[in-house]
């Protein structure tokens, strides 16, 4: 729990100090307000031991001078914020995220006792039992293998060389006896469009299995974001919800395996067992659940 609540005010301080510099650049905030801010941040940091916890990558960025923050430096830390609130949710700090809308920076960072005394925050931590947190690893899991599918769907419509880890058809009479309708697929787009049509059918049999056990709410059969289906989003938003899978997955990872925050990697979810139709466990779920309405418990 300690290692957890560390992380978490880890990634929190990068937030922080993420709208600090986002302020600046903006002239929200002068720069004399922008160094003390920053001042009082490192002190809280090094007095309650969270920079000694920090990645690398974290401390250079906290220990950077007011006003030094690239662009990418702003994208690399706003990410974190969806694995910040499944730490919090697997911390039994908050309620479970909604499945289709990323986390917000204020609705987290209100969960921290930033440039506060940390030891109370530190003894209140519940972690979650692993069966639980397996669960919700595997539905990210499931959403980021969703999310990369249907990258490779748009590349072969574009005509784009596209390696696959199977041959779409040699599962064709799978999906047919499943409902697919490769010959209509075929005559709309072609062979193009029957590989992209095959990778979303499969992405609607892993939405099913999903739902069937409450971890989420598919919006027309498929995995849900911003009211929206995976394969209705734009190319803005498609990459915006990959980032989300990705950032609860690596949490969630971490939590369980343990390891250097920036050294995990995100294993790519088995295609072989989705198209066998991989069973999710069927257990009852945390009372926090949020179906993606946004009113987690």
């Amino acid at each position: 729990p300690e290692q957890v609540a560390s992380r978490m005010l880890a990634l929190g301080a990068v937030l922080e100090r993420a709208q600090i510099e986002r302020d600046l650049a903006a002239k929200r905030i002068a720069p004399d307000k922008a160094r003390a801010k920053v001042a009082a941040l490192t002190k809280w940091l090094e007095d309650e031991g969270i920079m000694d916890v920090a990645t690398s990558l974290e401390q250079d960025l906290l220990s950077a001078e007011p006003g030094d923050w690239l662009e990418e430096d702003l994208d690399l830390a706003w990410v974190a914020t969806d694995a910040l609130a499944m730490l919090l949710w697997a911390a039994g700090q908050a309620p479970l995220p909604a499945v289709d809308q990323p986390a917000t920076v204020d609705a987290v960072l209100g969960r921290l006792p930033l440039e506060k005394p940390t030891a109370g925050f530190i003894e209140q931590m519940a972690v979650k039992p692993s069966e639980e947190l397996e669960r919700h690893r595997d539905l990210w899991e499931t959403y980021l293998w969703r999310c990369e599918q249907e990258s490779s769907a748009r590349l072969a419509l574009a005509g784009e060389d596209v390696e696959f880890e199977f041959d779409v058809e040699s599962i064709l009479d799978e999906l047919e006896k499943d409902g697919f309708d490769a010959k209509a697929a075929k005559s709309k787009g072609g062979q193009a469009g029957l590989t992209a049509e095959a990778l979303r059918f499969l992405g609607r049999k892993a939405a099913a299995k999903l739902a069937a056990t409450k971890l989420l709410t598919p919006v027309s059969g498929d995995f849900p974001f911003r009211g929206k289906a995976l394969s209705a989003l734009d190319d803005e938003d498609l990459q915006a919800a990959t980032s989300m899978a990705h950032e609860r997955h690596h949490a969630l990872d971490w939590v369980l395996n343990g390891g250097e925050w920036d050294d995990l990697e995100v294993d790519e979810l088995s295609d072989e067992a989705l198209e066998e139709g991989e069973d999710f466990d069927e257990e009852p779920i945390d009372e926090d659940y949020d179906d993606g309405s946004g009113e987690g418990g």
